[in-house]
Order: structure tokens, then sequence, then C-alpha cells
């Protein structure tokens, strides 16, 4: 079984497929370096401690990676950390997307549920986390939860997802909505949204 077969992760890449992407990430964990920025709008988050990159995949349209614990494959993995940055997505709204998330998780697991967690402004950038549940995935036969915060920048479109292949407790889904919630936009060409030094 392969990530795309995903139903979540199939919503996401059908969404995304007509856009661009930007590659920057922050290692797991304190003692490494501290991230660096490129010039102009970047995407701020922290790696997992102990999650390694599962795949990385550029195009000319968009870029998008995914984490996985270290003990677990790509191809069978029963948690994932994925990251997808779409340039040039400023028409974009996060409710929106999230909407059409809605549709296609729903076409792709019938019965599955989806609520939007909190939607809101940060820094002036707009941002949705959306909750959804999948109790049988019909292409992998597991269930499939997610929690997934979409952000709108001034260049770029962010997509961060946390997804499992098994009920994660209520201390986990809070856990990783703060996760979610911490993840934000910077951009090195104004003051008001600088990136961290």
């Amino acid at each position: 079984m392969t990530l795309a077969k995903g139903v979540v992760f199939l919503a996401i890449a059908g969404l995304l497929a007509s856009c661009s992407v930007y590659e920057r990430f922050l290692p797991s964990s304190e003692d490494r370096p501290a991230q660096e920025f490129s010039p102009g709008e970047n995407l701020v988050y922290q790696a997992p401690d102990r999650w390694t990159m599962s795949y990385d995949k550029k195009t000319d349209k968009h870029w998008m990676t995914g984490w996985t614990p270290e003990d677990q494959e790509r191809d069978s993995w029963q948690d994932m950390l994925s990251i997808q940055v779409v340039y040039n997505a400023t028409s974009k709204n996060p409710v929106q997307f999230i909407k059409g998330m809605a549709k296609s998780a729903e076409k792709a697991c019938p019965g599955s549920k989806g609520k939007i967690w909190e939607e809101g402004e940060r820094d002036g950038y707009q941002y949705v986390i959306w909750f959804h549940d999948c109790k049988k995935n019909p292409n992998t036969q597991q269930m499939e939860v997610s929690i997934l915060k979409a952000m709108l920048g001034s260049d770029n479109f962010y997509v961060l997802q946390r997804a499992w292949r098994s009920e994660p407790s209520k201390s986990d889904l809070e856990q990783w909505a703060t996760y979610l919630k911490k993840a934000s936009i910077c951009d090195t060409r104004f003051e008001s949204v600088a990136c961290p030094k």
C-alpha cells in the first residue's frame, strides 16, 4: 500500500495539483542548527523529535514532504505528518479549501466525518484547523484520523496534516492541535511578521 491510497492525502493531492511549491523545514531537536530562512515568505514549524522524512516530492507547481516515526515505513505508516507548500496560491481561502477537502474526503471514504476545529488569523494570515475521521478507508481497509491546518500567506498556501491509522487519544489530538497552532508564516520583507532569529 502506498501513501497515495490514504483518503485524506488523496484529497490534498487533488486539491493542490494545480499549484506550486517551496521547501523549508526545521530540524527536530534543539541541538541541530536553527532554521535558516530564504528571502521572502517562509513556513515556520518544527519537525517532531524521533521522526524522519519518509518522502520529499517537488514539482514546478508544489512541494510535499512527509514524516513518520523512526520505527515506521512510508508504505506501512501508522502515524504521518505531511507538509505541503503551494506557491502563488494566494487566491485560495482556507475555509473554502477545507470545504473542498471535506467533499473529497466524503467521496473517498463514505460516512466519514469532518469538522472545523478552529479558524482565525495569526499575524494577519488566515488559517483553519480541521479534524477528519474516516472509520475505514476503502483503499487501505484501515481507520484514518487526521487534524490539518491550512494557512494562506501573502505569496503561498500552506497545509500541515497529522494523520493516524488508529484512534488517537483525546490528549494526543490536543497535543497535535497545539503543535499545528504553533506553525506559522514569517516574511523577511516585513518587520511585522519577521522570521525568528
